[in-house]
């Protein structure tokens, strides 16, 4: 390899305060903590990706090859998830000795279809990690998800680091894009976005490095560099060529060899033929597949049937979306649990648009290629959106947008490049507009780690920047649609203890399944401490009351730490009953469910509303 390729990626001297340094420090530091501390199974179906990368470690290449059985793993890559939690609750005891430590058990192994169908090498590394430390030595599997964890994320900052260095332009605007706090929470849990991203700034880089040396052919390492970058990117989610026609700026560039053009038009071809073939080859098995509950084939016909509505829900839901896809693209938790201090919402724009400024005016890249870089983004979006919806579907229905900003992330450097050095400030102010950007980005950051450690291990600290009241408890995996049921006919009792999880509390909720509205009985709704002293009490004319949704008592919460719920049936015909939502999980606080003096292995559908915590709440 040549020195001056060797000393462009990995120089000797560079500025203490470059942008390459900055993300490496930043990097490091908040993305080892997210890979340690985001509780296992956080991530976007975390559980699934696991249970790939360990059928990878087993060198098979294709998900779900027992299909309909699925893909062996361990019953722990599950049963230990945090998103498998019926309640969101403090993730602290995942690292207690009896959780952390817990040993795997090869008799306790079992077959399910994963929906992580893609190629083996968005997950290589982890999947070595897996070999030998669950397939052979059969360590614990939270530790290993976090070694796991931390492949990953190397592998980001490695690709994003070389991206840095070879950007000719926009280097800490590319800086602040890869920090976002969604991009490194996608890099510091186990998912396939990671290695995408990585390879697609590093491709975006490449190419842009070598259009802008006009007065030197590409030489040939630099030339194969860009071709195994493009055919990675082939063997990335199949998203990830969507930016490809970049490609199409060497079309503007005069110093073309026709090897150049060669080698890259073939890299092109490998990199398509792969994500065609290996995905019609993944989606066997899979819930694309005609069985599945994504079916390929019957949401073509249902796209068919309804080609007009599709092409308007495609165009408006995506319009309406433009909020929460903003707000996922550059910052949420897995699953959307939690909230996200709204802060880095303002604060992002203004840091990126301080990096757009610290750039020196340059004319190294032209008006048409900074038109390109933008209509390329905006294909290589809209291509994205496109599958999404397609995949999503359901005539009439504009709910499913909004959710994947992140699928977004490796096509916005285009977006930021096309205007990167198109204006600037003089030397002085660029020193203090950098100084001023990095400050608001180290914030940003920090905010959004403090919100995950609000999210993920405590009850209400989150309060602290919503201003707003907290419910406990928080439900994770509940559809009141479908929830089982208990009921009582006039003259039962039912009650529900519970632990008071905060400072105190000021009303509480129980979720009404369904009553006879047209009755003229009533329902006696009361709030008990543990001395079985009645707090509050009121009684409700079932005429008075809507079914499908909680009702609420105001009430002042004592010193104590456990109370109950009651409520009584009265004035009820003998053919009228009132039914209440249950769960299937008593896992929440010391309080046992008695209906009618029977004692019951669920619990009630119930919140308590406690004060934020410049109210005085906890």
């Amino acid at each position: 390899m040549n020195k001056s390729f060797i000393s462009l990626i990995f120089p000797k001297n560079t500025p203490l305060f470059s942008p390459e340094k900055f993300f490496l420090i930043l990097g490091l530091i908040f993305g080892i903590l997210f890979c340690i501390f985001v509780p296992y199974g956080a991530g976007f179906d975390e559980e699934q990706h696991v249970a790939r990368i360990y059928d990878i470690s087993g060198f098979h290449l294709l998900p779900n090859r027992n299909s309909p059985e699925g893909t062996i793993s361990f019953n722990d890559f599950v049963s230990l998830s945090y998103q498998r939690r019926y309640y969101q609750t403090p993730a602290d005891n995942l690292f207690s000795k009896e959780i952390f430590l817990k040993p795997l058990n090869r008799n306790q192994m079992a077959a399910f279809p994963t929906r992580s169908i893609y190629p083996p090498t968005s997950f290589l590394p982890q999947a070595l990690l897996a070999g030998i430390f669950w397939r052979f030595l059969a360590f614990p599997v939270i530790p290993v998800a976090i070694l796991c964890r931390l492949a990953g994320l190397l592998v980001y900052l490695l690709g994003s680091y070389l991206a840095i260095r070879l950007l000719p332009v926009g280097k800490w605007a590319f800086t602040f894009l890869a920090l976002a706090p969604m991009a490194l929470f996608q890099a510091s849990t186990l998912n396939a976005d990671g290695y995408m991203n990585a390879v697609s700034f590093l491709f975006i880089a490449l190419t842009i490095h070598i259009f802008t040396d006009e007065h030197n052919p590409p030489s040939r390492w630099k030339t194969g560099a860009l071709a195994a970058v493009i055919v990675l990117l082939g063997m990335a989610k199949p998203g990830s060529i969507f930016i490809l026609p970049l490609l199409l700026i060497f079309f503007f560039r005069k110093n073309n060899s026709r090897s150049f053009i060669l080698v890259l038009s073939i890299a092109v071809v490998l990199a398509v033929a792969f994500t065609i073939g290996y995905n019609a080859l993944s989606v066997n098995g899979s819930h694309f597949s005609d069985d599945g509950g994504q079916s390929l084939s019957k949401q073509m016909e249902v796209v068919k049937a309804n080609p007009l509505d599709f092409i308007k829900t495609f165009i408006l839901g995506n319009i309406l979306a433009a909020g929460r896809y903003y707000n996922n693209w550059f910052a949420s938790y897995g699953y959307w649990n939690g909230v996200v201090p709204g802060l880095i919402y303002w604060l992002f724009p203004i840091a990126i648009l301080g990096s757009l400024v610290i750039e020196p005016a340059t004319n190294r890249i032209s008006a048409i290629s900074r038109i390109l870089f933008a209509l390329v983004f905006l294909a290589a979006a809209a291509a994205t959106a496109f599958l999404y919806s397609y995949l999503h579907y359901t005539p009439g229905d504009l709910n499913a947008f909004g959710k994947q900003g992140r699928y977004f992330i490796p096509m916005t450097p285009l977006l930021l490049l096309s205007l990167a050095g198109m204006l600037t400030a003089s030397p002085t102010w660029q020193k203090r507009a950098r100084y001023f950007s990095v400050g608001i980005f180290t914030l940003i950051l920090a905010l959004y780690a403090f919100g995950l450690y609000a999210t993920y291990y405590t009850f209400c600290d989150s309060t602290l920047y919503t201003f707003g009241v907290c419910s406990q408890p928080v439900y994770k995996n509940l559809d009141l649609a479908t929830t089982p049921d208990v009921k009582i006919t006039s003259g039962e009792t039912l009650t529900q203890g519970f632990l008071r999880t905060c400072n105190q509390f000021e009303a509480v909720d129980v979720y009404l399944k369904s009553a006879p509205t047209a009755s003229k009985g009533s329902l006696q709704y009361s709030v008990l401490d543990n001395s079985d002293k009645v707090l509050a009490s009121i009684n409700l004319p079932l005429a008075s009351i809507k079914p499908g949704q909680f009702i609420e008592i105001p009430v002042k919460s004592t010193n104590y730490q456990l109370y109950k719920i009651k409520l009584d049936a009265q004035g009820l015909s003998p053919a009228e009953s009132i039914h209440f939502a249950t769960n299937e999980d008593s896992s929440y606080g010391n309080g046992k469910l008695v209906v009618a003096g029977k004692e019951m292995e669920t619990d009630l559908i119930f919140q308590f509303i406690c004060p934020g915590l410049l109210q005085g709440g906890q």
